[in-house]
């Protein structure tokens, strides 16, 4: 009876550390408020991050339904944000905008180059803007523009031909 009593007490012992490090493990996500999060609207995100530079365009194709239809954003440990725009057409993604103020900020999005035709450097407003043309995964033309904007750096993918991305673009260079 004796060795079942110390088995139970090591057995329980052992379930409270790892409940305890499970509530440790718990604590970063608590504590760092400005972590990669959902946000309803441009407007929560400028509140909730404290920002009021948001790199959008003056032009927008029509055939893209506004507001976007994802908002993310993060504080730390750089300042990040992604806006999903879908295609009023079939409800698919078709237009994706970062700004962030890491240049090694990678957003993995939905419409990811994966055969890459040309890579193009070109200057607007005193801007180099490298621009990648290609293949979606489901083969239909993406084309991606990135470029430094003051503190930030912006990258634009979208499922457009170079011309129309370059119109976004070029509408969202002060």
């Amino acid at each position: 009876m004796r060795n079942f009593k110390s088995f139970a007490s090591f057995i329980l012992s052992i379930l409270l550390i790892i409940v305890a490090m499970k509530a440790i493990n718990y604590l970063p996500l608590l504590i760092q408020k400005d972590s990669m999060k959902h946000y309803r609207s441009i407007e929560e995100l400028k509140k909730g991050l404290d920002i009021k530079d948001i790199f959008i365009p003056a032009f927008f194709p029509e055939e893209l339904s506004w507001p976007p239809s994802e908002v993310l954003g993060q504080g730390r440990p750089f300042l990040a944000i992604i806006m999903e725009f879908r295609s009023r057409k079939d409800n698919t993604t078709a237009l994706v905008i970062c700004q962030s103020t890491s240049k090694k900020f990678r957003y993995d999005d939905k419409l990811k180059i994966k055969h890459v035709r040309d890579n193009v450097n070109y200057s607007f407003k005193g801007r180099g803007i490298s621009i990648t043309t290609g293949s979606c995964e489901n083969g239909e033309t993406c084309t991606g523009a990135s470029w430094n904007e003051g503190r930030y750096w912006i990258t634009v993918r979208a499922r457009f031909e170079p011309p129309r991305t370059l119109k976004i673009v070029e509408s969202m260079i002060h």
